[in-house]
């Protein structure tokens, strides 16, 4: 079985790690899509998925989440 996922578009350096926590604690793997994963120290610091895109573009984001789709189960996507 595939492994369960939460897409997270541009975190925040907020809420970020609460949605983080959450999606973990529902057996999701958590992956953020960003134009720049760096701006947000708790990924590196947690060692989280972090894809970079332009998250500005709806068909790139669109082209992002169907090539995760092969690897993950996408749960949902904020």
């Amino acid at each position: 079985m595939e492994q369960r996922a939460l897409i997270l578009i541009e975190g925040h350096r907020a809420n970020g790690p609460l949605y983080v926590r959450a999606a973990q604690r529902l057996g999701l793997c958590p992956i953020t899509l960003s134009a720049d994963p760096t701006q947000y120290d708790y990924l590196a610091a947690e060692k989280l998925e972090a894809i970079q895109v332009d998250s500005g573009n709806l068909d790139a984001l669109i082209r992002e989440c169907s090539r995760l789709s092969v690897r993950y189960d996408i749960a949902g996507i904020t």
